[in-house]
């Protein structure tokens, strides 16, 4: 009875261990698609690459299901700060984006919906002062944005519709008028 206890808890236990990443590389890739290189099937599971410029560090990390990019997706900078954090579903970018600088500062905030830019946008500078914010809709700046100088001054502010600016603007201190906004 012991023994087949001992069996079941192994069992148990390999059976829920952990998957280990494969090296991205090592798959087959066919467009958007990765395919594991012994059965030519849709690849799922943790995945890694080594940077180019030094290949005894990890550059990316992710996870596929399916073949596609699914779920949080990072790159890395030489020092293994992280670079870019994109969110994935089914292969299409869905969710938050961020990209830092290599001292780990926020450079920018981006939020994705079905593959274009869509919802709030942050950005920042070096000092990690707001440097604007504002909002996507599809793929386009839309609705009020506000820009600020390293000390946090206002250098603008106004309205953006479908990429374009409208109506009455604050440009350093200036007040400047476009065509109107649409209702």
């Amino acid at each position: 009875m012991k023994k087949i206890l001992m069996l079941v808890v192994a069992l148990v236990t390999v059976g829920c261990a952990e998957q280990v990443p494969v090296n991205r590389d090592t798959l087959v890739q066919q467009g958007d698609l990765f395919l594991d290189r012994e059965t030519m099937t849709p690849y799922t599971g943790p995945v890694f690459s080594f940077m180019i410029d030094d290949t005894s560090k990890v550059g990316e990390s992710g996870f596929l299901r399916d073949g596609e990019l699914d779920g949080p997706y990072l790159f890395y900078h030489l020092n293994n700060q992280l670079n870019v954090r994109y969110s994935y579903s089914n292969g299409v970018l869905d969710g938050p984006s961020e990209y830092y600088s290599d001292n780990g500062q926020l450079n920018v905030r981006y939020s994705y919906s079905n593959g274009e830019l869509d919802g709030p946008r942050e950005s920042y500078h070096e000092n990690g002062q707001l440097r604007g914010k504002g909002s996507y809709s599809n793929g386009e700046l839309d609705g009020p944005h506000e820009y600020y100088d390293e000390n946090g001054e206002l250098g603008a502010k106004g309205h953006y519709d479908m990429g374009d600016r409208c109506g009455e603007w604050i440009e350093d201190g200036e007040p400047i008028t476009y065509p109107p906004c649409p209702e």
